[in-house]
């Protein structure tokens, strides 16, 4: 009789739970968040992928044949590894054994063959025109940054600027102090957390974008920090939805409540903008809406909206960093990387 009731009652209990999860689902599909997608059909094939057993890598970069990996755990190591997952390879950056080095803030960049190891706070930039060798420093100047973007003379980047109390972006040749343009980004409620963002390059329109990530703003610029072009994604999210408060102990200020994330990654390539969007569309129910990634494509040109595409979650996870080469997308997600072959030509028009 015991055993019949527990029986019973876990039953009960479950109904109860499974109830409650489809009300809430129900409630969640039925808000509207005043947008709809344009969907391109069949725009990738399913993926190959590649367990990478630990989730502290990002994307460097992407070549013809491999794909470039940097770990936020080994600040050096750089792991190459074919498109079909099947052979990994682990190179190292080697730096001059006198450098100074904020390594907690180090960060891997690739524009074309070269590598860049760069952190913001000593600062420091090394180039690298090969893997396992060691390293030339360039000169940042007294250029401190905590987002850039390495090129072969010159670098754009972010910081905070004390008098403003805002992040500006900058641009700066390599052992000059650098040249700013502050009314680039616009704070709103704070100088920091509602400009915070993604600094991208593409090397197709040699534009700069900056994506915000708790509005729909996205601003595009050239090298000079001019011809700049203003551009909204999809969603309605015009102000961050952001709650702060003060930490006197800590002397520092942080999220009172999780933020509305509006744009949470995005890519650049051959003049198009993809972004993981974080919010569902009003036209997007059911099972699409809630194990799917959608990613917003817009020209970088214009920054107008084209249209979007889904990729399937595996397992409730989203993207955590993506990157586009030609016809292949790349994704991490979790401990994992996937390897999407992509129709761009035939949706998107380009060669």
């Amino acid at each position: 009789m015991k055993i019949i009731t527990k029986v019973s009652g876990c039953l009960f209990f479950g109904i109860i739970v499974v109830y409650f999860l489809v009300v809430y689902a129900r409630r969640k599909e039925a808000t509207n968040n005043g947008f709809n997608r344009t969907i391109f059909k069949t725009i990738h094939d399913s993926p190959s992928i590649t367990n990478l057993q630990v989730s502290s890598y990002y994307i460097i970069g992407l070549s013809e044949k491999v794909i470039y990996l940097g770990n936020h755990a080994r600040s050096q190591q750089v792991l190459v590894l074919p498109y079909n997952g099947n052979k990994v390879d682990t190179s190292w950056l080697n730096i001059p054994d006198s450098t100074l080095f904020g390594w907690g803030a180090a960060r891997i960049h690739k524009q074309g063959n070269i590598f860049y190891l760069a952190e913001g706070v000593t600062p420091n930039i090394i180039s690298f025109p090969k893997l396992d060798t060691e390293g030339v420093l360039l000169q940042p100047g007294f250029n401190h940054f905590d987002i850039i973007i390495p090129l072969d003379s010159f670098f754009i980047f972010r910081m905070y600027d004390t008098s403003l109390r805002k992040n500006i972006l900058a641009r700066a040749q390599y052992g000059q102090q650098g040249t700013s343009n502050p009314a680039l980004l616009q704070n709103q409620l704070d100088g920091v957390f509602s400009t915070d963002g993604m600094l991208l390059f593409d090397s197709a329109t040699k534009r700069f974008i900056y994506v915000y990530y708790y509005r729909n703003e996205l601003i595009a610029f050239d090298k000079e920090l001019g011809n700049v072009i203003h551009g909204k994604t999809i969603d309605t999210v015009s102000v961050a939805q952001i709650t702060m408060q003060t930490v006197k102990s800590e002397n520092s200020i942080k999220f009172s409540s999780p933020p509305l994330k509006v744009n949470k990654y995005a890519c650049t390539y051959n003049g198009l903008l993809f972004i993981y969007s974080g919010l569902r569309a009003d036209n997007e129910r059911g099972k699409i809406a809630f194990t799917s990634s959608p990613i917003d494509v817009y020209r970088i040109n214009n920054l107008k909206y084209m249209g979007s595409f889904y990729i399937p979650k595996y397992e409730g996870r989203g993207i955590r960093d993506m990157a586009i080469l030609n016809n292949r997308l790349v994704i991490l997600k979790g401990n994992e990387i996937a390897v999407f072959n992509l129709h761009l030509k035939l949706l998107f028009n380009i060669d």
